[in-house]
């Protein structure tokens, strides 16, 4: 198992638990999708501009009836028309292929513009898979950024256990 270069280049070196990671990329294998494309080539400029240029989502504490939830439901398949499509050799979406190249700026405007990060490719790996096993861990820390600091204090969200919620606690079948 090879280790993965680590740069934006547009070629692939890295480990075979991947179907996607064993060939070179080809940015002309992504010209259909403008998004794809964008990420294949590090054109960050006409990343910037697809995305802006997509519809945004009311504010969820807004939608207050069927008929707002259905016209938001109609605007976030628009946004997953343009920011999750799979239609390419190795079904990845444009945030797999960000991951592949590591390149943060491209995870980065993809998740926040609401690309969907469950999406696996067709080696059943979601973009998180790929950035832990490619090792990116500038995308790994960025993808948890708002549940751990990531530098200074840590502090981990558990719940104290004491004498009078402790009986909320207790499991019999429990070694301890």
């Amino acid at each position: 198992m090879s280790k993965s270069s680590g740069n934006s280049t547009a070629s692939s070196s890295t480990s075979s638990s991947s179907s996607s990671s064993t060939t070179t990329l080809k940015p002309e294998d992504y010209i259909h999708s403008p998004v794809h494309y964008a990420v294949a080539t590090g054109d960050h400029s006409s990343l910037s501009k697809i995305v802006s240029s997509l519809p945004r989502l009311t504010d969820p504490t807004r939608v207050l009836t069927e008929s707002d939830s259905l016209s938001q439901e109609k605007l976030a398949d628009q946004i997953s028309a343009v920011l999750d499509r799979r239609d390419n050799r190795h079904r990845e979406t444009p945030l797999h292929l960000a991951v592949r190249l590591n390149d943060v700026f491209a995870v980065r405007t993809l998740a926040v513009a609401g690309a969907d990060i469950s999406l696996q490719n067709a080696a059943g790996w979601n973009p998180l898979h790929e950035a832990l096993l490619r090792r990116c861990s500038e995308i790994v820390i960025w993808h948890f950024y708002d549940q751990v600091p990531v530098a200074g204090n840590y502090i981990l969200d558990a719940t104290l256990i004491t004498k009078e919620n402790a009986e909320q606690f207790y499991f019999p079948d429990s070694p301890f």
